[in-house]
């Protein structure tokens, strides 16, 4: 597969996983109404008036491909998901809820028995955990969105690594 392939699949596979964990009852205590993860391209896009909970996945980044040896190379892809919903900013109940719901998303991809979930459809990508010296959070909640567009956006930043021959 060349790169461009590689993100679109594991994109594909992160939005599988969060639908299975979804349907199995993982994120039920943070949103009963539950959600569908949906592969997207633009998260610029502002809701109003849309008071759905949106989950999108999109790849946030170019596939970065480092060659490893001289029959082998690395792609490491990034990955955003966009825990998006209409909320006002006087909303604290239903702004924690949503914050609560980006945590438990979080927490849900980089876990499952002691290591990083497996991505469904696609096991060869595997979670690379944040570099603390990049100071890059794993878990973004916006501000601003709130201010200019009464929109709760939590970002979750993964990163996948693929090796490839």
């Amino acid at each position: 597969m060349n790169p461009a392939e590689i993100g679109i699949s594991v994109a594909g596979a992160v939005v599988d996983t969060l639908n299975a964990g979804v349907d199995a009852g993982a994120f039920a205590s943070y949103w009963a109404a539950g959600f569908t993860a949906q592969r997207i391209w633009d998260t610029s896009v502002a809701l109003e008036g849309n008071t759905t909970l949106r989950v999108d996945v999109l790849q946030s980044a170019a596939v970065e491909v480092v060659r490893e040896t001289r029959t082998s190379w690395v792609a490491r892809v990034p990955i955003d998901i966009a825990v998006r919903k209409q909320c006002s900013e006087t909303d604290d109940d239903a702004c924690d809820v949503l914050a609560k719901l980006t945590g438990k998303i979080w927490d849900y991809m980089a876990s499952n028995l002691g290591g990083p979930r497996s991505l469904t459809g696609y096991a060869d990508a595997v979670l690379e955990f944040p570099d603390a010296k990049q100071n890059q959070p794993p878990v973004t909640i916006l501000n601003e969105t709130l201010h200019t567009h009464n929109q709760f956006t939590g970002i979750i930043r993964l990163d996948y690594r693929v090796d490839a021959a």
